[in-house]
């Protein structure tokens, strides 16, 4: 007999597991801009996943987040910011952590980033980074923005200090050339 994905067993009545209720399983976005994720009328206590990158700013139309867990296999390396100031740094991922805002003396939190997710996660894996929220009942509009890459780091004092140095060394023997050709 043919076990069906769909089916526990071959004894077993075939079921279909609903999206969300694992990091295997997560509801995918509606993609409407490149970068931005689109959860319209979310179902609370789900995992949720779109594509690559580094970091994710969540947001809700209307309602709340009240708590998240992170994906297993990251680490603790990922950052928590709320309204642009750090919250809480190198959380761990093990899929059941669950972090509460009120834990942090936080509530009323419509909008938060998860930052520093390393290793990146790759935008054709739908499993990539799942992430299991949990906010106010009757919540609206959900979406999740992609943030690509840490941006490029600045030249430090090293570079420019020796570009200096090589000028001046260079005007130096210009002025020698000068005064031996004459």
């Amino acid at each position: 007999m043919l076990i069906s994905p769909f089916t526990q067993s071959a004894n077993a009545a075939p079921f279909l597991e609903e999206p969300g209720t694992s990091p295997n399983n997560p509801v995918m976005p509606v993609v409407t801009t490149p970068g931005v994720f689109v959860f319209r009328e979310p179902t609370r206590r789900r995992w949720f996943d779109p594509p690559i990158v580094d970091r994710f700013d969540y947001s809700m139309d209307s309602g709340d987040f009240l708590s998240f867990i992170l994906p297993p296999g990251f680490g603790a390396t990922i950052d928590l910011y709320v309204g642009g100031s750090l919250i809480a740094s190198d959380l761990t991922a093990d899929g059941s952590t669950e972090y509460f805002f009120s834990a942090y003396g936080l509530s009323g939190v419509t909008a938060f980033s998860l930052r520093d997710i390393s290793p990146l996660v790759d935008a054709a894996d739908s499993t990539a980074f799942p992430t299991f929220l949990d906010f106010t009942p009757g919540s609206l509009g959900l979406t999740m923005k992609a943030r690509e890459g840490a941006p490029a780091s600045v030249p430090g004092p090293l570079p420019a200090l020796g570009l200096s140095a090589a000028f001046a060394f260079s005007r130096k023997l210009r002025g020698r050339v000068k005064a031996a050709a004459q």
